[in-house]
């Protein structure tokens, strides 16, 4: 009995064993069939779950001076949140951002109390600010991070007009920034990132995608340099009451563009803010009618004139010069006499300089101003640049040659100015402006730039006879209020009226120098936009703020001759000035002052006394001398005072 119950329980053990041995069987060879058997459709599937394909796109490139300091780069700006609907490590999250945001436990509870799948908990963080947390994301639970892209410019509104800047949407706006938005922007390529044991993806492979960056442009520009021309132009501004301001250095030999300045400007890291003026770059963009810094064209055609005699004087009216049309032609203050070639540059005769173009003839003149570059764009990389006017042939007067040769009726650029003085500067040649210096992507130069000359304007002989003459204006003529005793420095004065709404009214100074005139470095254009009636004139703006500007190029330039420095600094014991110095300069001149006598002088004369003193002339006529002043000589000077002079002959 006892043997069927074990035969009958032994069948049934055994049956099991059966069955158990077929099931582990059929275990195995699913298992062999899914981890040995190839099955592409699985493989996908897994993927799906386990790996997620990220475009990674590189940082746009840097933007840097001729130093290689940084004016534009990107970096990264870190966002924390957490999807508080899961779960997470609430505990280690709030003790991570006290300790490295420094705020209360209290503040961070607050946030996490929310139920929401994306509660942000900082935005915006420096990855200095970021670092310990982003050390520490991987092994946090529930705490996620987003990492965007910002450009940063490091040195705020220097030099923005040049830089430009970058919209939300990554895309150059102005500047550098707009004209090689191709080349700035960086590469993208196609990632797999794994997920990890906690639910986040990783990149498994740690790569360094550097390479992917965009290319690295160096300009040509000196931001100390650039420094010093743009605060100049900020204080010339507040102390003539100016509309504006714009200046730019040129190497004179290989047409680097070392500073390039307009005022107003704007700050690219909060380019949302400003006004649309700002953003103008008018030493490239604003026409105007130059005035006097035109003359050396018509000299420069004397000089070449096989009839040139160095001796040979004109006859300058003693001020007023009918031209054919009728029309009366006047020099400053009560004229000259006879002058020589230099002396009618250096007294700027618009009487010399008329009289001398009349014995050239419209198509010379006219050819004379395109050979310079007058007319025609430089074509730098930046926006808005514009051709200048000069009219045809046809559209000229009788009288167009003897207005054009002074700076009326045409219109010109300050870039094309300043590529204008290089040729005095430089022995002749004309060349081409640039502002690209090197071009580079992972450290491999993709463009260096060079030298190019477009053509030779002067002989040479000529060239350095302008160059001497215009040394003799800054050391006797209109710009003698410039002179740095010690240091060389030639230049010519420019001041025209502005065509503006149908008229002529208010006015733009500007002064065009070369230094040192001995070796010459440095062409230097700074104008004035509209300044305040009195300081008008180019040696009462523009002039004074050359001279800053130079003084500080020359105190802030290691190699140069300590002995010189010296020398210069010992002679003009002037200060630099700054903001405060300024605004407070016209209250320290009235200190102890007594009203001036302007009676016999002339306008031009009474004008520069008055801006020393502080005065605000108000002049009823412009030719002859003051016959009469509202204010007694001698009375005591106060702040603002106004005095009516009234001219006569």
């Amino acid at each position: 009995m006892n043997n069927k119950y074990l035969e009958a329980y032994s069948k049934r053990i055994n049956k099991m064993n059966l069955y158990i041995s077929i099931c582990v069987i059929i275990i195995l060879s699913c298992f062999f069939n899914l981890q040995v058997l190839p099955h592409p459709d699985l493989k996908e599937v897994v993927t799906n779950h386990g790996y997620i394909q990220k475009t990674i796109i590189g940082n746009r490139g840097k933007i840097i001076d001729r130093n290689e300091n940084e004016l534009a780069v990107t970096i990264n700006r870190y966002k924390f949140f957490v999807n508080t609907i899961d779960q997470f490590d609430q505990e280690k999250i709030i003790s991570l951002f006290c300790d490295t945001f420094n705020k209360s436990e209290e503040y961070y509870q607050q946030k996490l109390s929310k139920k929401s799948k994306y509660v942000v908990l900082e935005k915006n963080a420096s990855y200095k600010q970021a670092k310990a947390i982003l050390e520490q994301i991987r092994e946090t639970k529930g705490l996620w991070c987003e990492k965007k892209p910002n450009r940063l410019y490091k040195y705020n509104n220097l030099a923005s007009q040049t830089v430009g800047y970058i919209n939300e949407n990554n895309d150059g706006m102005l500047g550098i920034e707009k004209s090689f938005n191709y080349l700035l922007m960086g590469d993208s390529t196609e990632v797999e990132f794994r997920k990890g044991a906690k639910g986040k993806y990783f990149d498994y492979n740690n790569d360094d995608y550097d390479y992917l960056n965009g290319h690295t442009i160096q300009l040509t520009i000196d931001i100390e340099l650039q420094r010093i021309l743009q605060e100049e132009l900020i204080q010339a501004v507040e102390a003539t009451n100016a509309l504006g301001a714009n200046g730019i250095i040129v190497n004179p030999y290989s047409g680097e563009i070392l500073a390039l300045a307009s005022i107003p400007d704007f700050n690219p890291n909060h380019y949302n803010q400003y006004d649309f003026k700002s953003f103008n770059n008018a030493v490239i963009s604003d026409l105007y009618e130059p005035g006097s810094t035109m003359k050396i064209i018509p000299v420069s055609m004397r000089l070449e004139s096989e009839t040139y005699n160095p001796l040979d004087s004109i006859y300058c009216e003693n001020g007023i010069y009918q031209l054919s049309s009728g029309k009366k032609l006047r020099d400053h203050d009560e004229g000259y006499g006879f002058l020589t070639l230099e002396d009618i540059l250096v007294h700027s005769s618009n009487i010399g300089i008329s009289k001398i173009s009349d014995s050239f003839n419209d198509i010379d003149i006219y050819k004379k101003l395109k050979r310079f570059g007058f007319g025609s764009r430089t074509y730098l990389p930046l926006s808005n640049e514009m051709d200048g006017k000069i009219r045809t042939i046809k559209e000229w007067s009788k009288t167009s040659k003897d207005y054009i040769t002074i700076g009326q009726e045409l219109s010109i650029t300050n870039i094309q100015l300043a590529m204008s003085y290089c040729v005095i500067a430089n022995g002749g040649f004309l060349i081409q402006p640039h502002i690209i210096k090197d071009i580079s992507k992972n450290n491999e130069n993709k463009y260096k730039s060079n030298k190019k000359t477009i053509r030779r304007v002067l002989n040479r002989d000529i060239a350095y006879s302008i160059l001497d003459m215009l040394k003799k204006v800054v050391d006797k003529g209109t710009a003698e209020s410039i002179n740095l005793k010690g240091y060389n420095i030639a230049g010519k004065t420019g001041t025209a009226q502005k065509y503006k709404n149908g008229d002529y009214s208010n006015h733009i100074a500007t002064f065009a120098s070369i230094f040192p005139s001995n070796n010459p470095n440095y062409v230097m254009i700074v104008s004035i936009d509209e300044p305040v009636y009195g300081k008008h004139w180019s040696n009462l703006s523009a002039v004074p703020a050359s001279r800053e500007i130079i003084k500080r190029m020359l105190i802030n330039d290691k190699e140069f001759h300590k002995k010189t420095i010296k020398s210069i600094i010992e002679n003009n014991k002037e200060p630099i000035q700054t903001k405060e110095t300024i605004l407070s300069k016209s209250a320290q001149m009235h200190k102890a002052q007594t009203f001036p006598d302007f009676k016999g002088k002339t306008l031009k004369e009474s004008l520069k006394i008055a801006n020393k003193a502080g005065i605000i002339l108000k002049p009823e006529g412009i030719s002859g001398t003051v016959k009469k002043q509202s204010i007694y000589p001698g009375t005591r000077i106060k702040p603002n005072m106004t005095c009516v002079v009234t001219m006569g002959t």
